[in-house]
């Protein structure tokens, strides 16, 4: 938490606040005091599931004046956490409806699947429609600020899979590259 809320500082003094990069926290529990932090740095949450929204908004309400910036996980097959696919546009309506405490700033997957072809296919087409669905429902809210980002990633490390995992990628989607950057040890390409 302390690392986080560090490095959003530290962009906010080299950046205008409008456009510095975000700073996006996983899977953070729902603690009042954790959350109210995060809130004030201005440093976005993952939120994987309806309960921890439902929860996390209730906190928030004693949080005088701090907004918090979500990033909505959906899962599109790993199996580990995030939202189903059709959970997303309520999960939406739920934030528009809490605004101004709660912001959507971004929605995301992480791949399961990226050497497999066909599951790459079924994982962009389950995500896509539900990251459009939550775009467009917070474009058409009118609660302003910038459009949500949309991120993917998972098992990009591998560069036999990157090629087919991107393909059918929107240009305006961003790309996580996690262990890419650095290597995975079971790749043995550190």
């Amino acid at each position: 938490l302390s690392a986080a809320l560090q490095l959003a500082a530290a962009l906010d003094q080299h950046f205008e606040r409008s456009v510095a990069p975000e700073v996006v926290l996983l899977s953070q529990p729902p603690e009042h005091s954790s959350l109210c932090t995060l809130a004030r740095a201005g440093v976005a949450v993952s939120m994987p599931s309806m309960t921890w929204l439902r929860t996390a908004q209730r906190l928030l309400r004693k949080c005088r004046g701090a907004r918090l910036k979500l990033h909505i996980e959906i899962d599109t097959g790993l199996g580990r956490s995030g939202l189903k696919p059709a959970e997303a546009a309520p999960a939406v309506r739920l934030v528009i409806k809490h605004w101004p405490r709660l912001h959507l700033s971004g929605v995301y997957t992480k791949f399961c699947c990226s050497k497999d072809k066909g599951m790459m296919e079924t994982a962009l087409r389950q995500f896509a429609p539900a990251a459009a669905r939550a775009e467009a429902l917070w474009r058409g809210s009118g609660r302003g600020g910038r459009r949500p980002v949309v991120h993917v990633g998972g098992g990009l490390a591998d560069p036999d899979a990157v090629t087919h995992a991107l393909d059918g990628v929107p240009s305006h989607w961003a790309v996580r590259v996690g262990t890419a950057v650095f290597g995975d040890p079971a790749l043995t390409n550190l």
